[in-house]
């Protein structure tokens, strides 16, 4: 079970070297980083990506459906608010469909 399991738009304090999610691991949120870094690594631990204070991630993966490709790693102290997908793509359901089809052609692309 994941700390995140059962938080809807809450932010978790996080410290340096904590792991957010694993490649593998079923995406189950998007994340709005606050304050801090995290770095997408790949297995052998070489970074993919940077995400910065104010960064939105997750939202592709999310909308794709598939697991995460990479791990995430908590670099500093970092404050990371965590919404459900749940409840994400519950609102994607109500969007006017121009909406929706922006964010269906993001998902075939993270596919």
């Amino acid at each position: 079970m994941n700390i995140f399991d059962h938080s809807h738009n809450e932010t978790y304090r996080m410290i340096d070297g904590e792991i957010l999610f694993r490649a593998g691991q079923q995406t189950r949120h998007i994340y709005l980083l606050e304050r801090g870094q995290i770095n997408i690594l790949t297995t052998e631990g070489r970074i993919l990506h940077r995400y910065h204070q104010g960064d939105l991630f997750g939202i592709p993966e999310v909308l794709s459906g598939l697991p995460w490709p990479a791990m995430a790693q908590v670099e500093g102290p970092t404050d990371i608010r965590v919404f459900s997908s749940a409840l994400v793509l519950h609102r994607i359901a109500d969007m006017p469909p121009a909406h929706r089809d922006l964010l269906q052609t993001i998902m075939s692309e993270a596919s």
